[in-house]
């Protein structure tokens, strides 16, 4: 399966997720390749910072920028079980190539209209893209909610109200939601991840590993066996 995780905005943690599925799908055995298409190379300073930390299990990532970017992804399906595929957060010859070659584009944005305003060109985009590929799947992602449960309840309510009345022809949204949680943050610079302890804490986050284990099924179609029973079992949930 080929998921491209993408959008027209930045700083709404598309790396993050990007990171986050490549260490879930090499955990459960699937051989993915986590693909840096971004010229930022966050994934890939994600994945180096990671190495020389000599955390396990170990990324595969490859960085794969320009025109000739469909082509290398084609190339590196007939080698590797999962391809994830990092774009930057711009209407850029990269996102474009890799929708074409994509099974699924994540989208996730903020719940602010900032981020709204963005999914119209992300609609159209998909739209572009089903011409050459029909079977492409768009979901939009809420991320970084707040932690507040009555906050995030009514912002998860209005996000899902307002995609359905925007009319978009190529949009859906995924149930699945992420909360800003401080472990990511704890994490990111080291190359770790949500379901490893925080550096700065010496804890896991249970929560944080559920909701991302809720979007790897969503996308995937199956559970995550290993964050939810190995991890959660050993976690705290903080609220």
């Amino acid at each position: 399966m080929i998921v491209t995780v993408g959008g027209e905005k930045g700083g709404v943690g598309k790396t993050t997720l990007a990171v986050h599925l490549a260490y879930m799908r090499t955990q459960v055995g699937a051989d993915p390749v986590l693909v840096d298409a971004d010229p930022q190379g966050s994934a890939t300073n994600f994945c180096a910072a990671r190495d020389e930390r000599g955390a396990r299990p170990r990324i595969q990532s490859v960085q794969k920028l320009g025109k000739g970017l469909a082509h290398e992804i084609r190339a590196l399906a007939d080698r590797y079980g999962d391809i994830i595929i990092d774009t930057g957060g711009r209407d850029s010859a990269e996102l474009r190539l890799a929708l074409l070659v994509s099974d699924l584009v994540v989208i996730p944005i903020n719940p602010s209209a900032y981020n709204w305003w963005t999914l119209e060109k992300i609609d159209e985009l998909a739209g572009e893209a089903r011409l050459s590929n029909p079977d492409l799947k768009a979901e939009v992602l809420l991320n970084r909610l707040p932690g507040l449960p009555s906050l995030r309840h009514r912002k998860v309510r209005t996000a899902v109200e307002r995609l359905h009345g925007a009319g978009f022809r190529n949009l859906s949204m995924l149930e699945a939601v992420l909360v800003e949680r401080t472990i990511v943050q704890d994490n990111e610079e080291f190359g770790l991840t949500a379901f490893e302890p925080s550096v700065i804490r010496d804890k896991l986050d249970a929560l944080a590993a559920e909701e991302l284990t809720a979007v790897y099924k969503e996308i995937y179609g199956n559970d995550y066996t290993i964050g939810a029973s190995t991890l959660l079992g050993q976690a705290v949930r903080e609220p």
